[in-house]
């Protein structure tokens, strides 16, 4: 799995080529240690130098039950499966958790009585000096994900259904989607009306497949009726149809170029994070 570049000396930043090899080491002193990190596969090379840094180890580097008078976890919410398998050999006496350019309300459950922190650099080379102020500073309150009806086309489900479980199961997001939310014998019509008045936002999976929908159209407009807080994910580059063109759109493609280090899935289970907060009508400003 790609790793994300902190050092900015990558030839293929921000994507990490190893080059940072010589610069730092992280290796174990003890199992019971000051300070462990716990990092997600992109965020590897970010948990080692913080590790080299602090004077502690990275717990990908240690085998077995580690306990840590300090444990810190890097998440950007697309590792939380992996990050929960880990967790369960890590024990610290602090326990902080920083959400990395992703929303805290991601880390919400699977961090869950952690002390949380935000780190969002304003570029991509100044990563580190975000982390390192994030783990300096305060906590950051934090909320569930707010309840989303999401709107997408039956072509686009083999894509859609694996983020919407991830997100359910790792994020504890409440996610309503037609494919597996009406049984056979519902009124189609009444339980759309009722979820889309239950549902707290509403995001559209934008797609030549969705855009042409006449169904998608629908639950579009009757969430926008509704006064909903709305947002748009586009798979494949298609413009949105011009009734929706106020409502702000998130690229996938181009969040793509620009985190290349995700894999499709990855990406839009971090773009769809990204929808729920910025839509949340719970949302503080860190979110």
């Amino acid at each position: 799995m790609a790793r994300r570049c902190v050092c900015g000396r990558s030839a293929t930043f921000p994507s990490c080529d190893g080059s940072h090899g010589d610069a730092w080491s992280c290796e174990p002193t003890s199992r019971r240690e000051s300070l462990c990190v716990v990092a997600g596969p992109h965020l590897a090379s970010l948990g080692e130098r913080l590790a080299h840094e602090l004077g502690g180890v990275v717990a990908h580097r240690v085998d077995g039950p580690i306990q840590a008078s300090r444990l810190i976890a890097l998440s950007d919410g697309t590792d939380l499966a992996q990050l929960g398998g880990e967790l369960a050999r890590l024990s610290g006496d602090q326990r902080i958790a920083v959400a990395v350019e992703t929303p805290i309300s991601a880390l919400h459950k699977t961090f869950s009585g952690w002390s949380l922190r935000h780190a969002q650099p304003d570029d991509p080379l100044h990563l580190w000096r975000s982390v390192r102020a994030a783990i300096a500073g305060e906590d950051v309150p934090t909320h569930a994900p707010p309840s989303v009806f999401l709107s997408h086309a039956v072509a686009d489900e083999p894509t859609i259904q694996p983020v919407v479980d991830y997100l359910r199961r790792y994020a504890g997001a409440e996610i309503f989607v037609c494919a597996d939310s009406i049984q056979p014998g519902d009124s189609w019509r009444e339980r759309i009306d009722a979820e889309l008045r239950a549902a707290e936002c509403f995001v559209l999976i934008g797609s030549a497949a969705s855009f042409a929908s006449t169904y998608c159209a629908f639950e579009t407009g009757a969430a926008l009726a509704l006064d909903k807080p709305c947002r748009v994910i586009v798979l494949d580059g298609t413009s949105p149809p011009a009734f929706i063109g106020h409502i702000q759109a998130v690229d996938l493609q181009r969040h793509r170029a620009r985190r290349p280090w995700l894999s499709h899935a990855d990406a839009l289970s971090d773009a769809l994070a990204d929808a729920l907060s910025a839509t949340s009508p719970n949302a503080h400003g860190h979110d």
